[in-house]
């Protein structure tokens, strides 16, 4: 059970809530992501508590969710993108930016913080901004020149980890008082949801991510592989797709593991797969706030992840799990050993873990520090 204290309403003003249809959120793609989700989170608690949502321009496909959000009572506009520099694409932006007359826009994703950002100023919209997803890259002189205009020009920079604030100001020399962060929300969970997996003799170590190189599962791999050597009775499951997952299929047969590795692919019913792990792990090479880890622990389960991006800001090491060095197989193949010799830490950090979720990261505090965000309170 929730602890009485770990589930705060945030009470909110009906003039503090109309901030959302004056909003308008731009976005690269409807794929299934991060960022996607959580825009979706929003609108269906939106939804739910009977408040008519904001405003949403899309560049191009994928559209997977789009059907979601429309069903969540979103406005969806797509403004097709089909070339770098696109005058076409260009203008329509423009143009409906002037039909809707937001108040306030807010950019995810790199093309639409380029250039949604840029007609956003140009359409005389009065607050412009974008969302920080992750720890910002290097993309090349031209890109990053640009984006370094774009978030001097901007009212204010959303991050979803302290580190990618911080990353942030430093990359643009932004005012401190532009960068703020709005930690990724999830649902309250229920009481089934935090219930121990069913009783068998094999320990699950399971992975859920995208299959791309940033996600780095071959160091998972390699490292499960060392973990054998010593325990038979342990299982990896890894859910998710992506371009490199023929590539781990491969690496898993060459490692002689083939049969104690279950990739699952890509799948609608995570948090139900999640009550079969032990131990949820993530990988990165780099991350904003990884809805991965907040969904391990919401299920009670220990997390080991890199020591990178805002996972430390989420796992503390040795209370709700334990961090490695990115790329470290030793690192990580000691540390999952040592929790699977201590099924006593297991428990322990699993339902600090949870706890942390329900006090800290549920989807109305996230609702509720948005909306101060984008009435520009302080």
């Amino acid at each position: 059970m929730y602890p009485p204290h770990a589930r705060p309403m945030p009470i909110l003003s009906p003039d503090a809530m109309n901030v959302w249809n004056r909003t308008c959120f731009m976005i690269d793609t409807l794929e299934r992501g991060g960022a996607q989700n959580q825009l979706l989170l929003i609108a269906r608690y939106l939804q739910e508590q009977n408040i008519p949502s904001y405003h949403l321009i899309v560049f191009r496909e994928p559209l997977t969710l789009l059907d979601a959000f429309k069903e969540a009572g979103v406005n969806v506009e797509v403004v097709e993108k089909k070339k770098e520099v696109d005058v076409a694409f260009l203008y329509n932006l423009f143009t409906l930016l002037r039909k809707l007359k937001p108040r306030v826009v807010v950019t995810f994703l790199i093309t639409a913080d380029m250039w949604g950002r840029l007609i956003a100023r140009i359409a005389g919209v009065p607050r412009v901004g974008c969302s920080v997803r992750s720890i910002p890259q290097r993309l090349g002189v031209v890109k990053d020149t640009f984006l370094f205009v774009m978030d001097k020009l901007s009212d204010i920079i959303v991050c979803n980890s302290k580190m990618a604030a911080e990353t942030t100001q430093q990359r643009s020399r932004l005012d401190q008082k532009k960068v703020v962060v709005v930690y990724n929300g999830i649902p309250a969970g229920s009481d089934d949801e935090q219930s121990p997996k069913a009783d068998n003799d094999e320990l699950v170590i399971g992975l859920v991510a995208r299959l791309v190189p940033l996600k780095d599962v071959s160091t998972l791999l390699k490292a499960f592989s060392r973990i054998l050597m010593n325990h038979s009775k342990v299982k990896l499951v890894i859910v998710g797709d992506g371009p490199c997952r023929g590539d781990l299929e491969n690496e898993a047969v060459s490692l002689g593991v083939a049969d104690k590795v279950c990739f699952m692919g890509e799948r609608l019913d995570v948090k139900e797969i999640m009550k079969g792990f032990d131990i949820g792990v993530l990988t990165s090479q780099y991350e904003g706030l990884s809805n991965a880890i907040m969904e391990y622990m919401q299920a009670g389960k220990p997390v080991v992840a890199t020591n990178v991006g805002g996972n430390p800001e989420l796992v503390e090491d040795g209370i709700t799990g334990c961090l490695f060095e990115y790329g470290d197989v030793q690192q990580l193949s000691k540390l999952l050993e040592f929790l699977i010799l201590s099924p006593e830490e297991l428990s322990k950090m699993g339902i600090a873990g949870r706890v942390k979720i329900a006090e800290s990261f549920l989807v109305e505090i996230m609702v509720a520090k948005w909306v101060r965000v984008l009435a520009f309170e302080k």
